[in-house]
């Protein structure tokens, strides 16, 4: 007895995707995109709110190294008042000793030098001489992650106002960005700050008590 065996063919019925089936698969790939891109707008800002906190801490340093200064100003040694600016880019602060530190921006009067302008002191053992801005070489803020666009002192003497029983006031602006090409737009900032002297003190000085 014999068997013949035929053989059998499996037939595959070919179909496409249902539209429910593209419509889950796009709403599924919106949802990844939303997320991924979520993230990666999370990091951008995450990156530029460190950079803004670093400029920022690096220029306050600088004005905490003017501040400290400012509270040690003698007025015997340089002007009436301990403190002297010239041309509103260069502040002189006097000490005790006769010594004088100078602040200003480092100015390498090239534009396409600007992206290495800092902020700068410098330290003389009188106050007889009077740096220019290239002079001023001990760098209060990193160029590497700043650049400093303005430095300016603006010093309201009472004296040439003609009221000698007003305080001196000296305000302190200071004009930087962020020395990252992709931030630098974007992430800029601008600091002031301002010091006044008693009267009782400017008459002190005056008097030479």
């Amino acid at each position: 007895m014999s068997y013949r065996i035929k053989n059998l063919k499996l037939k595959i019925k070919k179909r496409g995707f249902t539209l429910i089936e593209m419509m889950i698969a796009v709403f599924v790939f919106m949802i990844l995109f939303l997320i991924a891109a979520s993230f990666v707008n999370l990091a951008a800002g995450s990156t530029k709110s460190n950079r803004t906190k670093l400029l920022t801490s690096d220029l306050r340093n600088a004005l905490d190294v003017i501040s400290q200064k400012m509270n040690n100003a003698n007025g015997r040694a340089l002007d009436i008042y301990g403190f002297k600016v010239n041309n509103n880019n260069i502040l002189g602060i006097a000490s005790s000793d006769g010594s004088c530190t100078f602040f200003g921006k480092n100015n390498n009067n090239t534009p396409a030098d600007i992206k290495d302008d800092f902020i700068a002191m410098k330290y003389l053992n009188s106050c007889n001489g009077w740096p220019v801005q290239t002079d001023l070489d001990q760098k209060l803020t990193d160029p590497k992650n700043i650049t400093v666009t303005n430095v300016s002192f603006t010093l309201t003497d009472p004296i040439i106002s003609n009221s000698p029983t007003k305080s001196p006031y000296l305000k302190v602006v200071i004009e930087a960005q962020d020395a990252d090409a992709k931030y630098e737009n974007d992430n800029k900032i601008k600091l002031e700050t301002s010091y006044t002297m008693d009267y009782l003190t400017i008459k002190k000085f005056k008097t030479g008590a």
